[in-house]
Order: C-alpha cells, then sequence, then structure tokens
C-alpha cells in the first residue's frame, strides 16, 4: 500500500504478485528494458512494487530484523487506486497481461469485501517504548570521530545512523493508519511479506520519472515545531538561518546534481527549489528540488545504478561516505534509508527515500521485534550532542502517533533524557548493570554500564599483516587517548592445524564495569568500533565464533585466556592468522572533553565562513 503524493497524489493498494525478484543484480536486469516514455494518461495500471535495501558494503552486518539484503520488487498487474483529485477509487490493470476473465473475476472478490462488516471499534495494536540499540556515549563518540574525518579531509558530509527497537502486537494496517493520519506523509508506504511487515512515513521523494523528465527532492535540515500556536513557528526561521543546515543541504543537492548528470541530457540538470522549509511529520525540514532529463537510451536501471543509494543517506562525496558509514555504524541499515515504491511500464518510476520506517519481524513469537532506523548528517559544524537529539526529534512524532494515550516524555528540548531513552509507557523496569556506578532507573535501558565495551576480531592471510594491525591498534589508540584499557591478541592456525598466540598484550580491567557482559556477546552484541584504521579481512562474528568471543569476554577480567583464544583459532583455516581486540573506555567522559573541543574549534570556524557561504548561497537562490 502507498500512500501520499504518489501518482499525483492518493493511494494504491497491491496483493499477489505474479512475480517476485530478491537479488539486487536481477532487479537492475529486469529494469534494464525499461525506459521513459510519456504517458498518455494519469493511470498506473500496475508493475514492479517493493523496496530496494541500502547496499550495505559489509554482509556480515545481516541480523535478524533486516529484510533481504538486495532488496524485493514483485510484478503486480492489477491495482486498486484512489484519485485524491476526484475522489474516486479504480480498479486499474495493465491490459494484454490481465485476462478479461480475471478481471471479472478479481471484481467479484471485491464487491464481496466491501460488503464485509467492518473491524471492531479499538486500537487493534501495542507498541512498547522505544529503547535505542545503541547509547548516547556511543552515538555521540561516533559523530565526534565522523567530525574527525572531515576536518581531515576524508568526506565533507556523512548521514550517521542508529536503531531504536520495541515490541509490537496487534494489527499492522491499523498502525500505519493511524501513523498517515497523524503525520500526513508525503509518501507513505505499507510492505507485508510472510516474515516482515515495513512501515514508512517518509516525507522525502528520491526519484520520480515520467517519461524522460526526472525529479528528485533531497531533505536535509531539521528542527522540531515549537509549542508557540499563533503566529509563524520561530523554529522554521531558525532552521532557515542556519548556516550548518543549509550548507548540509546545499552539498547534498549539489551531489544529486552529481548523480543525475551520469544518466541525463547534456545542460538538462537543473535546481528549480533551493532550500525551502517545509513542515514534514511533524518537523521542520529543508527541502530542496532537483530536475533533469533522461538521455536518449537510458533506462530505468542506468537511473538507478546512477543515484542509488539516496545522496540524502549517504554524504559527499558518495562513496567515501559510504566506508565511512561502514566503519562507524554498528549494523547493517537493511531497507531503511534504501527506497520504497513502484516502477511502472506505463507511468513511470516513483521512489521514496525509506527513512522514518520501521521494520517488524515475524520471525519469533509475538510481541514481535520493530525496529525503526533514525539519523543525522554530520558535517564539519556538527555538534555531537545536538545530532543525537535530531535523532530523538525525528523519532518523537511517531512515538506520539501510536501512544496517543499514553503520552511520550518529554525533555527540554523535544523528546529525550540525558543518556539513553524510552519512548512511551514503559513496559519494563531496568536495572543498572552490576559494577556500574548508576542507580537504578524505572523505565530506562540500561543495556550498557558506564564503560563502553568494543570487540574486534579478523582473519589475515598471512602472519604479517595481523601484526601490523595489531601494532597500529596500539600506536593508533596510544596517540588518541580514546581508551582507558584494551587487551590484544595475534593468533595463528598452523599448517597442521595447531593454534599458537603469537603476540599478547594485557592491561589491568575494571572488573566490575565488565560483570554480565560476556551474556550480551553471546546473544550477538558485538562491536566493531575502530572508525580511524582500515583493519583487513573478513569478521569472525557469525555461528561458533559470535559464542567464542562471548566467552572470551567473559574473562577478560582476568585477562585473555590462552585456551579462550586457541578455541577461537579454530575456527580459522589452516595458514590463516587472527586478530583480537578488546578495549574498555570511559566514554561519557571522552565525549564530554570531546564535546568541549569541538564546540570552539566549530564556533571559530563557523565564525569565518558563515558570510561566505550566505553569499554562495544567495547567488545560487538569485
Amino acid at each position: 500500500m502507498l500512500h501520499g503524493e504518489w501518482a499525483g497524489g492518493g493511494t494504491i493498494i497491491s496483493a499477489g504478485p505474479c512475480a517476485t525478484l530478491t537479488d539486487a543484480n536481477e532487479i537492475l536486469a529486469a529494469l534494464s528494458g525499461q525506459r521513459g516514455r510519456p504517458s498518455a494518461s494519469s493511470v498506473v495500471g500496475g508493475g514492479w512494487f517493493g523496496w530496494l535495501s541500502y547496499p550495505d558494503l559489509s554482509s556480515w552486518r545481516l541480523s535478524d530484523d533486516v529484510v533481504n539484503a538486495g532488496g524485493q520488487l514483485g510484478f503486480y498487474p492489477c491495482l486498486l487506486r484512489y484519485r485524491r483529485d476526484d475522489g474516486c477509487w479504480y480498479d486499474e490493470a495493465l491490459l494484454g497481461i490481465v485476462t478479461d476473465g480475471s478481471l471479472d473475476a478479481r471484481r467479484r472478490d471485491l464487491d464481496a469485501l466491501l460488503r464485509r462488516p467492518g473491524s471492531s471499534a479499538g486500537r487493534g495494536y501495542r507498541v512498547g517504548p522505544l529503547r535505542p540499540r545503541e547509547s548516547r556515549a556511543w552515538y555521540t563518540a561516533s559523530v565526534s570521530a565522523c567530525i574527525e574525518r572531515i576536518r581531515a579531509g576524508d568526506v565533507y558530509q556523512a548521514n550517521l545512523c542508529l536503531r531504536m527497537d520495541a515490541d509490537f502486537t496487534g494489527d499492522v494496517t491499523r498502525l500505519f493508519a493511524d501513523l498517515v493520519d497523524a503525520l500526513q506523509p508525503a509518501y507513505g508506504a505499507l510492505v507485508c511479506t510472510r516474515s516482515h511487515a515495513i512501515v514508512s512515513v517518509s516525507p522525502e521523494l528520491f526519484l520520480r520519472r515520467d517519461g524522460d523528465a526526472v525529479t528528485s527532492a533531497p531533505i536535509k535540515g531539521t528542527r522540531p515545531k515549537s509549542t508557540i500556536s499563533r503566529g509563524p513557528d520561530p523554529a522554521a526561521g531558525e532552521l532557515l538561518r542556519s548556516a550548518k543546515e543549509r550548507a548540509e543541504n546545499v552539498m547534498i543537492v549539489d551531489l544529486v546534481r552529481n548523480d543525475l548528470s551520469r544518466v541525463a541530457a547534456t545542460g538538462s540538470v537543473q535546481v528549480p527549489s533551493l532550500l525551502a522549509v517545509e513542515e514534514h511529520c511533524g518537523v521542520w525540514h529543508l527541502v530542496s528540488r532537483v530536475s533533469a532529463t533522461i538521455a536518449p537510451g537510458r533506462s530505468d536501471a542506468d537511473l538507478l545504478a546512477a543515484t542509488f543509494p539516496p545522496a540524502s543517506v549517504t554524504g559527499a562525496p558518495k562513496q567515501a561516505a559510504r566506508g565511512v558509514i561502514t566503519q562507524l555504524e554498528r549494523r547493517s541499515r537493511g531497507v531503511y534509508t534504501g527506497a520504497i515504491g513502484y516502477l511502472s511500464p506505463h507511468s513511470g518510476l516513483e521512489l521514496n527515500v525509506a527513512i522514518r520506517t520501521a521494520v517488524i519481524s515475524y520471525r519469533h513469537a509475538a510481541p514481535h521485534l520493530m525496529s525503526l532506523g533514525v539519523g543525522a548528517g554530520i558535517t564539519a559544524g556538527s555538534v555531537p550532542a545536538d545530532e543525537w537529539q535530531e535523532c530523538l526529534d525525528k523519532a518523537a512524532p511517531l512515538a506520539d502517533a501510536w501512544s496517543r494515550d499514553a503520552p511520550t516524555r518529554v525533555a527540554a528540548r523535544g523528546l529525550g533524557c540525558d543518556s539513553d531513552l524510552t519512548f512511551g509507557p514503559p513496559l519494563h523496569s531496568f536495572r543498572a548493570v552490576p559494577g556500574s556506578s548508576k542507580p537504578t532507573d524505572q523505565g530506562r535501558n540500561d543495556s550498557m554500564p558506564l564503560d563502553t565495551l568494543v570487540v574486534f576480531a579478523a582473519s589475515y592471510e598471512n602472519q604479517d599483516d595481523a601484526i601490523a594491525d595489531y601494532d597500529a591498534v596500539h600506536e593508533y589508540y596510544t596517540s588518541a587517548g580514546l581508551i582507558d584499557t584494551y587487551d590484544a591478541a595475534v593468533i595463528t592456525r598452523e599448517d597442521d592445524g595447531k593454534v599458537k598466540v603469537v603476540k599478547k598484550h594485557e592491561q589491568p580491567t575494571r572488573q566490575g564495569a565488565w560483570a554480565g557482559l560476556g551474556v550480551g556477546l553471546v546473544g550477538g552484541a558485538l562491536v566493531a568500533l575502530f572508525p580511524a584504521i582500515a583493519l583487513a579481512g573478513g569478521l569472525l562474528v557469525g555461528g561458533a565464533a559470535g559464542a567464542g568471543l562471548g566467552a572470551l569476554a567473559g574473562h577478560v577480567a582476568g585477562g585473555m585466556s590462552r585456551s579462550d583464544l586457541k578455541d577461537l583459532g579454530e575456527l580459522l583455516d589452516e595458514g590463516q592468522s587472527g586478530l583480537v581486540v578488546i578495549a574498555a573506555t570511559d566514554m561519557e567522559a571522552h565525549v564530554e572533553a570531546e564535546l568541549k573541543r569541538a564546540a570552539k574549534v566549530t564556533k571559530k570556524q563557523l565564525r569565518a565562513d558563515e558570510k561566505q557561504l550566505e553569499k554562495e548561497i544567495d547567488a545560487a537562490t538569485a
């Protein structure tokens, strides 16, 4: 189901695909022959409907709540469509594919469906409190690391995301209806499969192709709506005046222009609208629009290859930003920040950017896991605490919509709290992790202690490469001062199958802060958080390796035992080497120091750049 501005405005419903594609290469191959042609009418008819997942650069990060890695498109020859312009429902089909007999049978089924009694009154679903998978300390530290990459010249901007989970039971269609009613998304979508449901209330248009004309409307820049009920909202003006937000939007517009130029007719790429302030899904956004004319002979597959994943959820330069994202984010994004929509042989192509999008997994008994992605664009002018708050601001309207009878907790600025957060009425009580200095807090998710645990394991084809990265870890973290203590070891499985511990480094650890973390690691909570160096090899995090690292971390308070290392080494092929690192840091303290330093630097930089940036924007809008 699609609802909002799709196909001129309205609702599109389809079911029962006659073909399904889940491999990214198959999807592109199917679209390679689909080219733009002017539509004679506003009829959609049918076509490929579904989603494209964010193309994560590390397949090892796929988890149970992530839908098909490439995406899923189903071919629907029939659909129901409500047109907002005339207020009527239409039964549309692709003639030549659907026979007259099947159309008659379909209409009889629809007539019977419409005669059925409506659903009983009541909400029909329950959503538990949202709980971040990552702590505030982890996210702000990742933002700080990204800022350092920007200052080093690796990237100009990158989009960093995190996940929030909640328990879900009940009717997903009613959840979608409530979200649509409350938020009025421009590009809402509900996709249901046997294993997952995707609920999207996206405000952002990724691509629309009508004939040879293509439009993209990237969103960058966010402010929560103020509580003032009369007169213009000052938050909108504040957003438009923000040099940081405007610079971020202009950079992404330039990236979209560059992407489209790869498949556009020469000189056809235009920016008809730049930095418009629009209200979407309970917040203010800066929205720009880029248009182009597709060059002759170019297909939808060419268009997607040139532009996907969307510029607004990656960064600039795109490929370098995607590399930074892979290093700094803990998990695969899945459909989040991918695209949802349709590709019709009759009416063209229309895809949203899959933000404000939740995935409900039915792979386990109720309550089902619901995962919501949120993120923020990071620039040289970013303040880590503000980017964390932006993530909360984006999630807050959704939580308000599905918890109207149980209001969310509100902080001074939007929705949030001092550290981790919980949206909605708490379903559980959380106790402080043993050894943590934090007191018990009803309704808070203290799944991690004050100190942050980092676990890394990689395999190498030769021992020298493993030792080089072992030395790099020591040198980098000694100079950067980002960790308080760490253990590391190089292990090798020799040609005769025996495992040898080649190098080993240990420091005393604060035992209290580690209590209870082994269980979490056995469950798969493994973190690769080495953002500023490129460690080689594949991660040993699947299956038995996860359990092995969990056991290893369980003994970290007393140092890494050689027996644990040898057990892990059994997972290597003969002749391979491995590097294992376990680090501890009082991240809160590091983040606080980094924020103070970053604030001074960015304030000085903004003073120097603001006037020049305003001149460039004025020239662009003139």
